[in-house]
């Protein structure tokens, strides 16, 4: 599967994801873990199966793959550097983490969510969050 097929793939089930989770399809906070960790997933391209926690981790194997996958179909990545000196691992964080704030309506700063280091972590908090938006 190129680059192309597996992105197409992987935002439509990230939007499932994201979908039950703003819909409350979930019934404890290991439930939305599940959720937030198949979202996490999707979003970087990773394998549903994949069982690290940390998100740098998860940040690191997301970058290889799409090194991988866009070098197999002659993309050239040399040509497009950042100029704000900060990594790609802090940019697709940051990232993802607007977008669950944004399609979550969470009452809470990025500069906050920032800090948490695992999809366990993260997911115990925006459960918190939720709840206590009376949001279930």
């Amino acid at each position: 599967m190129g680059f192309k097929d597996e992105f197409l793939n992987s935002t439509k089930k990230a939007k499932e994801y994201m979908n039950k989770m703003q819909n409350g399809d979930y019934n404890c906070v290991e439930d939305f873990t599940c959720l937030l960790r198949g979202y996490i997933l999707k979003k970087f391209l990773l394998d549903e199966n994949c069982t690290a926690d940390k998100i740098s981790d998860l940040l690191d194997e997301s970058i290889k793959k799409i090194l991988i996958l866009t070098n197999e179909e002659g993309f050239d990545m040399s040509d497009n550097p950042t100029c704000t000196g900060s990594s790609s691992k802090i940019e697709k964080k940051l990232l993802m983490l607007v977008k669950l704030k944004k399609d979550l309506g969470l009452e809470i700063g990025i500069d906050e969510l920032v800090f948490y280091g695992t999809v366990t972590e993260l997911s115990e908090k925006i459960y918190e969050l939720l709840e206590s938006m009376g949001e279930r």
